[in-house]
């Protein structure tokens, strides 16, 4: 029993570290597009929508 309540607690404790780092995100975002302004964040997107994406590899280095 005091195993489960350790996980509940672990788990809990993790999900709520999640949404702090979300909601700090979030706010660096609302930051950064009002000092960007919406013409350079429409230039942005262009770029980045004309690259093509690179293939990823997600093998494990050691």
């Amino acid at each position: 029993m005091y195993q489960l309540i350790r996980e509940y607690s672990d788990q809990r404790e993790a999900m709520l570290e999640i949404r702090s780092r979300c909601a700090s995100h979030r706010r660096m975002i609302v930051i950064v597009k009002k000092n960007l302004g919406l013409e350079r964040i429409c230039l942005i997107a262009k770029k980045c929508n004309d690259q093509p994406l690179e293939s990823l590899d997600y093998a494990l280095h050691t």
